[in-house]
Order: structure tokens, then C-alpha cells, then sequence
């Protein structure tokens, strides 16, 4: 019996250190795993009835069952919004107010939504007006998301203790709304058409974070560095051609072939999927006639090379060499607008295995990946596509693996 009793408590503390836990505070119970599980995974204190369960569980060697049944508590869907937000913003904070892409993740979370459908669905997430129109007592603006303000997910963020309740799946080009001074509201449709919307990529925050001025280069980076977890400074290859390089890249020979060229190769390649958009005056522009002007700016640096954007057509030149490792479909050679290349982005290799990974990093407090993490999140992104790129159960499993890990 001392023999097991021991044992049990070594585990005890290697599943702590799993959990991110410093030696100083190392569980020596059951019934302190089971707290840490429930203070890492929902943000929250199990009830006495969840803590003699878990407890029971652990001793039977059943941690899956503690970490679902954490998993259902309401605070799980602010750990969603947390690990989510940080790509709602140029800055990487967490702690940025709630906003549309946030809640579509949220709701994929809540509902089992296939993770693919955040680049390629039709659809937001909203909030049902009837529950903010009882908190208030009247009709008030945030009753519906505007295209032009947060007002409405961050009303649901002060106001609601469960940001998963209320949660609805609705058009997302109809989903904004206008108050109207005799309280009633009218539609006010995005200008990206409905064959162009493309999950979180036409959501408010990503045309405000990622489009608003600039030359659009830097949606293209925000994709590859937070949804396919690969930096810029990774994706750098002088071996891919440059005839679709912009008239704005200045091409002094050493620097621009042996730097410049291997960004601005699959950058401009990609980034003519959106030459019809723009972020002005806190909305979506959308212009199908002809590029946004931002395409066009400063041209006079190199006006005798480079490539002239002429509509919305985009080249995928990753899928040899180097960056051929992020895992692209057969089809995904070139296409034109968003919504093409969103699916080719939904369908890389590397989409589930980055959810994955930031997953893992989320619930484990990790910075950093050693030999072994990364081995455990390869598993773990193979159990995501096997799921249907079900978030919910990405968090259960990158939570037991984190365990197991150690």
C-alpha cells in the first residue's frame, strides 16, 4: 500500500508539472489535480460534487472524464475567447475587448462547427437581441453587430456571464444592422458579396487589424504566421520567381535577390486574392470594376519591373521547396478572390496542426516547444482532423495530452 501510495503521489506531480504548475505548488491529491484542471481549462472552482467525482476518476486512472466534464462549465468559452482573441489584433493581446471573430470561435466551439468553416462559412456568430433588449429594459444599438463598432460584443462581454448562451449562427453579410431613431432597425449589408465572405477573414476585426492602409501584404502574414503558424522570416525562399512582385518593392540587385525576393514572391503571389478589398472609414470597400488603389501606390520606385495587379487572381508559389512542408492540397495552385484562397488555406496541412499547436500552448502555459511537444502536437493535430476540426474536443485532448506529456 505505501508502495502504490507513493507512486500515486509522484504521478500527482508529474501531472502538475504537465499543467504548468512550479514545483513550489505541486498537488499531492486527487482533489487538488482536479482543481487544477478546472482553474486551467474553464477558469473556475469545481463544485463539491465535481471535485469528489474528478477525484474518483483520477484514482481510476479516467482523466479524459475530469477533463470533459471541466470542458462544460460556461468559463470554458472565455478560454476560447482568450486563445482567440490574440489573432483579432496587430498586437497579439488576449485581453482586447470581444469582437466578431472571436464569437465565431466561440460558437464553433459551443456547436462542433468544423474549424475549416471559419475561413470558408457564409456565417458569423451574434447575439439573440431579445436577451439584450430584457437586460436593458428598452432597444438599445448593441442589440445587433454594426459595421462600423464593437458596441455589440462587447456589451455581451460585460454583461453576459456566459458568453456561450445566446450565441446564434446567422448570414454574415446581413447580420449588421443601423438603429433607427423610432427604436426599429434596418439592414446595412456588407459591400463584400456573399460569394466572397470567407469566415474570419471578412469579419470586422480582420478588416480593421489587417487591411485598413497598408498594401494588404499584411493580411497575407497574418495568415501565415497565426493560422499556419509559420513567420515570415520561415517562409523566406530567394528560389521562387518574382514576375508577380509589385512595381513598389525597389530592386537595388543584391538586396532585393538576396532578401527582398523571398518575401515578396509569395506575399504579392497571395495577396492579389484580395485586390478588390479594403478597410475605409471603419467598414469593408469592395469594388469588383477594378483593384484598390492601394494596389497601385508607389509605383514610381521601380516603374520599369514589376508586376501591375489588374484583378483579383492570385498564385500560390509555396508549393515547392522549402514551404511545400505546410502540407498544400493538389488544387491549390492559383485562383482569384478570398474565397479560393481561404479554402486553399483551410485545407493545408498546417491549418490544424497551428490550432493545435497554439491549443496546447494555451492549456499547458507554454512559451516555448521542446522535442517532445512537438512530437505530442503533431498526435494531437491528427486527433483534430479525425475530430471534424472540432474545437471543443482539440481543448479535451491537448488537456490530456498535456498531461501525459510529462
Amino acid at each position: 500500500m505505501r508502495r502504490k501510495a507513493k507512486i500515486l503521489l509522484i504521478s500527482f506531480v508529474v501531472f502538475s508539472v504537465g499543467l504548468g504548475i512550479q514545483p513550489s505548488a505541486f498537488a499531492t491529491t486527487p482533489e487538488d489535480v482536479v482543481r487544477l484542471i478546472y482553474k486551467r481549462l474553464p477558469g473556475d472552482v469545481p463544485s463539491a460534487a465535481e471535485l469528489q467525482q474528478g477525484a474518483e476518476d483520477l484514482r481510476s486512472g479516467n482523466f479524459e472524464a475530469v477533463v470533459r466534464r471541466a470542458s462544460s462549465k460556461s468559463g470554458f468559452y472565455r478560454v476560447v475567447k482568450e486563445w482567440a482573441s490574440v489573432l483579432t489584433n496587430v498586437g497579439e493581446d488576449a485581453n482586447v475587448a470581444y469582437n466578431e471573430m472571436s464569437a465565431m470561435f466561440v460558437l464553433a466551439a459551443r456547436d462542433g462547427i468544423d474549424s475549416r468553416e471559419l475561413l470558408t462559412g457564409k456565417w458569423t456568430a451574434v447575439y439573440d437581441p431579445n436577451l439584450i433588449q430584457q437586460l436593458e429594459g428598452r432597444v438599445v444599438e448593441e442589440m445587433h453587430p454594426s459595421r462600423t463598432n464593437n458596441k455589440h460584443y462587447a456589451y455581451v462581454e460585460t454583461h453576459f456571464s456566459d458568453i456561450g448562451a445566446g450565441l446564434q449562427k446567422v448570414d454574415q453579410r446581413t447580420a449588421t444592422k443601423t438603429k433607427n431613431n423610432d427604436n426599429t432597425f434596418s439592414d446595412d449589408p456588407s459591400e463584400v458579396p456573399q460569394s466572397e465572405v470567407s469566415g474570419i477573414l471578412t469579419s470586422r476585426p480582420a478588416g480593421l487589424e489587417y487591411l485598413s492602409a497598408g498594401t494588404n501584404r499584411r493580411f497575407i502574414r497574418w495568415i501565415m504566421e497565426h493560422l499556419l503558424c509559420t513567420p515570415l522570416n520561415d517562409i523566406r525562399d530567394t528560389r521562387e520567381p518574382d514576375f508577380r512582385v509589385r512595381h513598389d518593392v525597389a530592386r537595388e540587385p543584391g538586396e532585393y535577390n538576396n532578401n527582398c525576393v523571398g518575401c515578396h514572391a509569395k506575399l504579392d503571389s497571395q495577396a492579389g486574392a484580395l485586390a478588390y478589398f479594403d478597410f475605409k472609414d471603419n467598414r469593408f470597400r469592395y469594388r469588383s470594376d477594378r483593384v484598390q488603389s492601394k494596389y497601385l501606390q508607389n509605383a514610381d520606385t521601380s516603374p520599369f519591373v514589376g508586376y501591375t495587379t489588374t484583378d483579383d487572381s492570385w498564385r500560390n508559389l509555396m508549393r515547392e521547396h522549402n514551404n511545400s512542408r505546410l502540407g498544400w492540397g493538389s488544387g491549390d495552385k492559383e485562383g482569384n478572390g478570398l474565397a479560393s484562397y481561404a479554402a486553399a488555406i483551410a485545407t493545408t496541412e498546417a491549418y490544424p496542426k497551428c490550432l493545435a499547436q497554439t491549443a496546447f500552448k494555451k492549456v499547458c502555459r507554454k512559451v516555448d516547444l521542446d522535442f517532445q511537444d512537438k512530437r505530442t502536437v503533431e498526435a494531437l493535430a491528427q486527433d483534430f482532423v479525425s475530430s471534424g476540426y472540432n474545437l471543443r474536443e482539440l481543448f479535451i485532448q491537448a488537456t490530456v495530452k498535456c498531461l501525459a506529456t510529462f
